[in-house]
């Protein structure tokens, strides 16, 4: 099969590539470039030699795209400006939906390939006449999560060679025995762009006031884009004699407004944007849904008309994404509203 393998530069990309040469599929390496100079700790020109360099391991034809552009107008700008609206955003679905499983499998497409290969550690297999996505073997490298907007009809033509990886150790010991440049390369950060995070690279602080439930002014705050919803720490020394939580933002007045657990907590999230891989309303089975990369799935009582109803309260801030399973099997998911 001719499959295009999507390499970043990174030891993941290497060795989803290594392997999809050794079990004698047509490999082509694509690289692409989001972003200008070395800020970023991934995707840039350095990242880039490095990427020619594994391909030139491999013996497979490479190339490169500048996919910068796109990079910064669906993926940086969205989630500046989800961030000034007070919403929480999700940089890596953004770039996943948008750039990787949009963009990148086009690109796939005209070069005359039946598949792109990435290194994500997720699995998608086939399932008598459909095809599923599933959670990877490593609980610990788990990606599944940032993926759910990836289209049902795109399921086909996507391969995670790295889904049955138990343990990172298994991926760094196969790039050295094939001799790839990145056996030794750093892990690569959440938010490529932005190491230190979205609030730093924001670049600016916007001071107001930190209201009780009652609306009383009890401190300052460095602004609304800098704390989401739940959050404990990080909000100015305020001390009440008990733990406090972000239950309020609100980013047109710049006031952000604390109080007790119950304050916020809810069964019912609303869901926009939604993305379905199979109908969650037709499965009578027990469904969970995870709020965060890496959290706890949560019980699902009901779904319909995109509101999960959960089995007991949780906290859930605007822009989160919200990502259904059925066991390891990726339902689908959406956007708290």
């Amino acid at each position: 099969m001719k499959i295009v393998a999507a390499l970043s530069g990174g030891v993941d990309s290497s060795v989803a590539a290594q392997r999809l040469v050794k079990q004698g599929h047509d490999v082509i390496g694509l690289f692409m470039r989001l972003t200008e100079g070395d800020g970023s700790s991934c995707c840039n020109i350095r990242t880039g030699q490095t990427a020619r360099r594994v391909a030139d391991e491999l013996k497979i034809p490479f190339m490169a795209v500048n996919y910068s552009e796109s990079f910064k107008k669906n993926v940086i700008d969205h989630a500046l400006d989800n961030l000034n609206n007070g919403l929480t955003p999700n940089p890596c679905v953004e770039c996943n939906r948008k750039v990787k499983f949009e963009e990148l499998l086009n690109q796939t497409k005209r070069m005359g390939a039946q598949a792109l290969a990435t290194g994500h550690y997720s699995k998608i297999f086939k399932n008598e006449n459909s095809y599923e996505m599933h959670e990877a073997d490593s609980e610990e490298k788990d990606q599944s999560y940032f993926l759910w907007p990836t289209s049902k009809e795109s399921l086909r033509e996507i391969v995670f060679p790295l889904g049955d990886v138990e343990d990172k150790a298994v991926v760094r010991k196969e790039a050295l025995e094939g001799g790839l440049p990145t056996a030794d390369t750093p892990e690569s950060q959440d938010l490529c762009f932005a190491p230190e995070g979205l609030t730093k690279f924001l670049g600016k602080e916007d001071p107001g006031d930190l209201l009780d439930m009652q609306g009383k002014v009890i401190g300052q705050h460095k602004g609304h884009f800098t704390v989401t919803l739940g959050q404990r720490r990080g909000l100015g020394g305020v001390a009440l004699g008990k733990p406090v939580y972000v239950v309020k933002k609100d980013h047109k007045t710049n006031t952000v407004t604390v109080g007790d657990r119950d304050s916020f907590s809810k069964k019912e999230i609303y869901l926009t944007r939604v993305n379905w891989l199979t109908d969650p309303e037709n499965l009578s089975v027990q469904l969970s849904a995870r709020i965060r990369y890496r959290g706890k799935k949560r019980p699902i009582k009901k779904i319909f008309n995109n509101k999960i109803i959960f089995e007991k309260p949780l906290t859930v801030a605007p822009g989160q994404s919200v990502v259904v399973y059925f066991g390891t099997r990726v339902i689908g998911g959406g956007i708290a509203v």
